[in-house]
């Protein structure tokens, strides 16, 4: 049942060892997605950015993204913070549309001529960064249930760990299952012990960026230009628009957010950080980059304008 898994007070109720304690850090925002799905002859637009991810950005206070899918569908989202009350007109269909329309990297993708949607719009919202350790004392609080994904770490859906965790954590099970065949006990640990490093660090830096960016939208100003700054945003930033431009920090970029490696193939790189901060000191320095989009007032006044009274 993932993030809103019952099995800890299950497995209590039942004599077994109360699980760890359940480190939560809130994540206060709100998206807003739809999807759509490619018209005849139409391909994915081209643009500055990594192709398996598509165009995102930051606006300042809200984001958005877009998700490649399979038979020729993709998902806008935008993202708000819980606290901007005005900005949830986004939930009409019309507010969203056109704020899809109002930013350069997506206008093409809300192209009536381009795609048609297939869902409304939905929101999604009352997110958590959850992790919970089921071997809390060194040893299994239950033998013989196993808990995966969601239900032991739960992050910013925008990641897409979850996915992708459920895929590794059946695999360090089935491994567990087949070395150790007839003892549950070392079964649970060996699993665990496969498992909870990866867990813990993607965890600790959905948490870390989360803040920092609920920072930036409060108005705090964050240097993301080097690794010295804000170190979360600097990693995701300058490392990802440096990536769109230099192979070797492309490669190490990615495999760091699609967990083909382990976080430290980009963050214990002190010499890929500092190519990462003086390449993005050259691409300052050419030239303010363009908005990603209006300010916020400008924007939700088009908003109001798009929505029928």
């Amino acid at each position: 049942m993932g993030r809103t898994s019952p099995v800890p007070s299950w497995i209590e109720a039942l004599g077994g060892t109360r699980a760890g304690r359940r480190v939560v850090s809130v994540r206060p925002v709100i998206y807003y997605g739809r999807y759509f799905q490619l018209l005849p002859e139409r391909n994915l637009p081209e643009g500055p950015w990594l192709t398996c991810f598509g165009p995102r950005g930051d606006l300042g206070y809200a984001m958005f993204a877009t998700f490649v899918g399979d038979n020729r569908t993709f998902a806008l989202v935008l993202g708000i913070p819980t606290w901007d009350s005005d900005l949830r007109i986004l939930k009409h269909t019309a507010a969203f549309m056109a704020a899809c329309r109002e930013l350069p990297a997506l206008r093409a993708w809300a192209d009536d001529t381009f795609a048609e949607p297939i869902t409304p719009v939905m929101p999604m919202g009352a997110l958590e960064n959850t992790l919970r350790n089921y071997q809390p004392n060194g040893g299994p609080c239950v033998t013989g249930l196993v808990p995966v994904a969601d239900a032991v770490c739960h992050t910013d859906p925008a990641f897409g760990l979850g996915l992708s965790f459920a895929l590794l954590h059946a695999e360090a099970l089935a491994c567990a299952l087949r070395e150790l065949p007839a003892d549950r006990d070392a079964q649970a640990r060996a699993y665990w012990s496969r498992i909870w490093p990866e867990l813990r660090e993607r965890f600790n830096a959905s948490r870390d960026l989360d803040n920092a960016r609920n920072e930036l939208w409060k108005g705090t100003k964050l240097d993301f230009t080097r690794r010295a700054g804000c170190y979360p945003l600097f990693a995701l930033i300058a490392g990802g628009v440096v990536a769109t431009r230099d192979a070797e920090v492309c490669r190490k970029w990615l495999r760091r957010a699609t967990l083909l490696d382990r976080m430290s193939i980009f963050d214990d790189d002190l010499a890929l950080q500092e190519r990462v901060e003086s390449a993005f000191a050259e691409i300052l320095k050419a030239g303010t980059p363009p908005k990603a989009g209006p300010d916020r007032e400008t924007l939700l006044a088009r908003l109001r304008a798009a929505v029928p009274e």
